[in-house]
C-alpha cells in the first residue's frame, strides 16, 4: 500500500498554505504552517469505517481527493465539515495525480482512469500492476508498473513508450526541471533524457537508454544570504565542527555553503547566545551560551 503523504495548496483568494495529510486509516487532517507558529491544526475529519490510501491530491480550485475503499472522499476549500464520498473511480485506487488540462489521473490494479472536469471516468488497461500515483509532464504521464514504464500522450492517454524492467510499480516517477524522467526499480534508479521539441540530441521515445547520466545542472552564480542559518534538525546552526571544539567559524560555514549548492563563504558572523542550537552533524550544544551563525553570505 502506498504511503500517505503530503498536499499543499493555496486557495484562489490567496493567504496562507495549507498542508493536508491522510494517515491511510481513519483521519483527515489540514494544517497551517508558518516560520513563527509553526504548525496549526485547522480542519479534521474522522471515520471509523474509512480505509484511506495514498496522498491526498488538490486541484487549482483547491476541490481535494482523498482515496478511499471502493470510493473517493471529496471537498472543497479548507473546510471537511461535510465530505462527500463518491464513487467517481469504482475501486481501490493507488495513487492520484492531475494533468495541465485538469484532468485527474489514478491508477488501480492494471487501470489507468482518466476523468474530464464534470465529466464521467474512463478507464485504459496497463500491461502490469502499479500502487504508485503518475507522473505528469505537460505532454506525457509516466506510470511505473511491475513490469515497465509507461509513457503517455497526456491529451489522448495513446501509450508512446514502453520499458521493461522488473520489481517496478512500487514507487512514483518524478520529473525533473530539465524534464529528465528518475524512476526506481529492482533497488536501481533509472534516468531517462527530457523529451521535449527543442531539446537536441534527445533519443526516440521507442529507443529510450536503460540507464542514462542525467545533464548536469547549471551553477548558480552571484550570492544567497542565510540569515540565522539552522542546522539539520531546524535549530540554530552552531559555529563550532563541534561542541566546545576550537575549530570554529570559516570551516564551518564553508561546509554550510557547500551544503547548499555554494562553493564557499564569503562573509559570516557569529554570536554567543541563550538559543537552543546543533552542529552541522546534529549535536546538540548543552552549554548555557552556544556560539551559532547570525548569518552566511555564500558564493561561487
Amino acid at each position: 500500500m502506498p504511503l500517505p503523504m503530503a498536499a499543499i495548496y493555496t486557495l484562489p483568494g490567496g493567504g496562507t498554505p495549507w498542508i493536508v495529510v491522510a494517515d491511510n486509516l481513519h483521519d483527515i487532517v489540514g494544517f497551517t504552517f508558518s516560520p513563527q507558529a509553526g504548525f496549526t491544526e485547522g480542519f479534521r475529519a474522522h471515520e471509523e469505517n474509512w480505509q484511506l490510501h495514498g496522498a491526498p491530491m488538490v486541484m487549482p480550485d483547491a476541490e481535494t481527493f482523498v482515496s478511499e475503499d471502493s470510493a473517493t472522499i471529496v471537498w472543497r476549500g479548507q473546510a471537511i465539515k461535510k465530505p462527500q464520498r463518491t464513487t467517481i473511480f469504482p475501486n481501490y485506487v493507488a495513487g492520484m495525480s492531475r494533468t495541465a488540462a485538469g484532468d485527474t489521473l489514478l491508477v488501480t490494479g492494471t487501470l489507468l482512469w482518466t476523468r474530464h472536469p464534470g465529466g464521467e471516468p474512463e478507464d485504459h488497461r496497463m500491461p502490469g500492476e502499479t500502487v504508485a500515483a503518475p507522473a505528469v509532464s505537460p505532454k506525457h504521464v509516466f506510470v511505473s508498473t511491475a513490469g515497465s514504464l509507461l509513457t503517455y500522450d497526456a491529451a489522448t492517454l495513446q501509450q508512446v513508450a514502453k520499458f521493461d524492467w522488473t520489481k517496478g510499480g512500487i514507487s512514483p516517477p518524478a520529473i525533473g526541471p530539465y524534464g529528465d524522467v528518475y524512476a526506481i526499480a529492482n533497488n536501481t534508479l533509472h534516468v531517462f533524457p527530457g523529451i521535449c521539441a527543442n531539446c537536441p540530441d534527445v533519443p526516440p521515445l521507442d529507443n529510450m537508454p536503460t540507464l542514462t547520466v542525467a545533464p548536469t545542472t547549471p551553477a548558480a552564480t552571484g550570492q544567497s544570504h542565510f540569515e540565522n542559518p539552522q542546522g539539520p534538525h531546524g535549530l540554530r546552526l552552531y559555529a563550532c565542527t563541534q561542541v566546545g571544539g576550537d575549530d570554529c567559524g570559516k570551516p564551518v560555514a564553508k561546509a554550510f555553503c557547500q551544503a547548499q549548492g555554494w562553493a564557499k563563504a564569503d562573509k559570516y558572523d557569529t554570536k554567543s547566545k541563550k538559543v537552543q542550537a546543533e552542529t552541522l552533524s546534529g549535536e546538540a550544544c548543552d552549554k548555557n551560551k552556544c556560539k551559532v551563525f547570525d548569518f552566511i553570505d555564500c558564493e561561487n
